[in-house]
């Protein structure tokens, strides 16, 4: 067994355990969540792997410090400690990108710039010449976090976000990440072995990463890792990817049940359409323009799950349905189908859908936020500033999560 390395998978806050669930899958050890991402330990071919495989990561990065840093010049002194000479030569390229959260600095741009001079001024002295930046195709991406003192500082294996599958040719407004679609998916129990409706499929992208996990297509297979451009490493990972997207290919299946959207907006439909085609998985979803809030043809549809986010005004106008929806799904915690809730106004929306499980994103006045399969803390409940739940809860408590 090759050694096994330290890696950082950062996601939406609240998909965290759906994402350990997910590293563990793919054969993670020493998984720990933390906020917005997960710590894990991985041998080489796992955490490539990991990137080719993960639906819910937004960012896969391999940590090289975590460090005390006061002003300016505390950013400058713990990166320059680094030993960037393992990591680049004089003839790559890179870039900096940083965060912040509760930290004395204002500006994401002053913290990457003085990252980016003490890797200058390091390579310098060491090699006697410095690597160029290059913002947009990096050979090396570097990623910098700062939390109040709390500098962390690691090499992204993919070089850019995850969540950028590449298929979204047409958006509809404020349209869902796709990491966390498939959060959302994850936490429904979907495995691609049941139908699927998404009665308010917009832009199409609950349905298209069903129909990824329905055909077992690895989600980042056509994309170009930025590991494989790594100077020191990149001709090892691009050999053993080659193999995992070989496998990949060979495991890839036609989807066993149908996958069905609608809308009734029929640009939403037609960009849904683009979409799919775009993400080669057009043969796998049906779409048709239809109002959810009428009944909808699907009495020959094999039982399996109705899952949806709907459109901010849909939700605003529908609060109270909302409200007492989360009511009943407290008092009745296991819904096997839309019928068994007991409130009418939810078989009136949905009066043709018998046997589908439900679930919905139901969006707040501040954040959206989604039930997932976990009791929240009593320090930080739901671990969101959420103002609202969403139902039905099937595996124990509510919670909720956001996208970005």
């Amino acid at each position: 067994m090759s050694e096994r390395l330290q890696f950082f998978a950062t996601a939406a806050r609240g998909t965290e355990p759906l994402l350990a669930d997910e590293l563990a899958e793919f054969g993670a050890k020493k998984i720990r969540q933390d906020r917005g991402g997960v710590r894990f330990a991985a041998n080489w071919n796992e955490a490539l792997r990991i990137c080719l495989w993960t639906r819910i990561a937004m960012r896969v990065l391999h940590p090289l410090g975590e460090f005390n840093a006061r002003g300016a010049q505390g950013l400058y002194d713990a990166a320059r400690s680094i030993a960037w000479e393992d990591h680049l030569t004089p003839e790559s390229t890179f870039a900096v990108e940083a965060t912040l959260r509760d930290s004395e600095h204002t500006h994401s741009g002053f913290v990457a710039l003085k990252v980016k001079d003490a890797i200058a001024d390091r390579l310098r002295e060491k090699l006697g010449r410095r690597p160029n930046v290059d913002p947009r195709h990096p050979d090396v991406s570097i990623a910098v976090h700062l939390s109040k003192e709390k500098l962390s500082i690691g090499i992204d294996l993919v070089g850019e976000a995850l969540h950028q599958r590449g298929y979204r040719v047409h958006s509809s407004p404020a349209p869902l990440k796709t990491t966390l679609a498939a959060a959302l998916l994850r936490a429904a129990g979907y495995t691609g072995q049941e139908s699927l409706v998404d009665p308010m499929c917009g832009s199409g992208t609950i349905l298209i990463e069903a129909a990824s996990i329905a055909a077992n297509r690895a989600p980042n297979l056509q994309r170009k890792l930025g590991v494989e451009r790594w100077p020191k490493r990149g001709k090892e990972a691009s050999a053993i990817l080659d193999e995992l997207r070989a496998e990949a290919i060979a495991a890839q299946r036609k989807p066993a049940r149908p996958i069905i959207g609608f809308d009734r907006d029929a640009d939403a439909v037609r960009a849904a359409r683009q979409n799919a085609a775009a993400g080669k998985l057009g043969g796998a979803v049906r779409l048709e323009v239809s109002d959810a809030m009428q009944p909808l043809p699907l009495e020959a549809v094999p039982p399996g799950l109705l899952i949806t986010n709907p459109h901010r005004r849909w939700a605003e106008r529908n609060e109270d349905f909302l409200l007492q929806a989360r009511r009943n799904a407290a008092a009745a915690p296991r819904l096997a189908d839309v019928h068994s809730c007991r409130e009418p106004r939810l078989r009136e929306r949905f009066p043709s859908q018998t046997h589908q499980r439900t679930r919905f994103l139901e969006w707040s006045n501040r954040v959206p936020a989604a039930w997932i399969p976990r009791a929240p803390m009593k320090r930080d409940p739901g671990l969101l500033e959420c103002s609202r739940g969403v139902f039905p809860p099937a595996r124990g408590g509510a919670g909720c999560f956001r996208d970005g």
